[in-house]
Formats: C-alpha cells, structure tokens, sequence
C-alpha cells in the first residue's frame, strides 16, 4: 500500500482489518500521509500481533509523539523484526522523529531484544540524537 496517501483515517479501517489476520508479515505504508494519529490506531493493532515481522512507515508525518507509540510497540511487540520510519528512496523527506523521537526509540530498545533491522534516515536527528541511540543500543 506504498505511495496511496490513505491517511490516518484509511489506517484506522486497514488496523481493525489487521487485529483479525493472524497470517500477515509485512506492512509497507511508506508515503502515506500519515501523522501520529494513524501511527496510534497501527501500534494498537500491532501491539500483541502474532505474525507482522517488518512494518514500513517511510516519508510519512510522524513526530516524537508517534516515535513514543513505536517505542511502546516495541516493549511490547516480539515477533517485530524489521522497522523502518526513514524515508524512501527517490524522495527527499523522511519524517520528523528529531534527537527527541530518536532518543526515545533508544530507550525502547534497551528493552527490546527482537528488533534486527531499523532506518531512520532523514529524521533531523543531529549527531547527538544518534549517539543517544548507540549508547542505548550498547545498555
């Protein structure tokens, strides 16, 4: 579903779809027009999910407050593998995580065990943000 700006509100409708399959891997809602909103009603379907292993959320409109959300999803979540809320190749915007959005993805993963894979580029994450992340990374 990359690229088809369905916006919080198609989320919400595709993340009560999701509750009810147990079989689904990948979620790509890359350039989404998404917000923090839609990352909200995505991190309730997925909070417990037994199957998702990789959930693409590049060059939307998520901010710190939709980072917290994944943080929480990731304290609790364990089959995610794979998560990535950079931004997609041949555009120019990511999302707006910032140092604060970054620092709080560190804090989560100091808990979490499961996660192999996570892209935040083009975030406005200064060097301090990714220090934050590798410190974290290292507890």
């Amino acid at each position: 579903m990359s690229r088809d700006q369905i916006g919080d509100e198609g989320v919400r409708v595709l993340s009560e779809a999701i509750k009810q399959n147990n079989s689904l891997r990948t979620i790509n809602l890359d350039n989404n027009a998404l917000t923090d909103v839609g990352v909200a009603h995505l991190c309730g379907a997925l909070r417990c999910h037994p199957s998702v292993t990789s959930l693409s959320l590049n060059s939307n409109n998520i901010h710190p407050g939709g980072a917290r959300l994944l943080a929480d999803l990731l304290c609790h979540n364990t089959v995610l593998r794979t998560l990535e809320v950079g931004c997609m190749p041949g555009l120019v915007d990511g999302n707006y995580l910032g140092d604060a959005g970054c620092q709080i993805l560190g804090d989560a993963l100091k808990r979490n065990t499961t996660l192999l894979h996570l892209a935040l580029q083009r975030n406005n994450i200064t060097i301090d943000g990714f220090t934050e992340l590798i410190v974290a990374m290292r507890n």
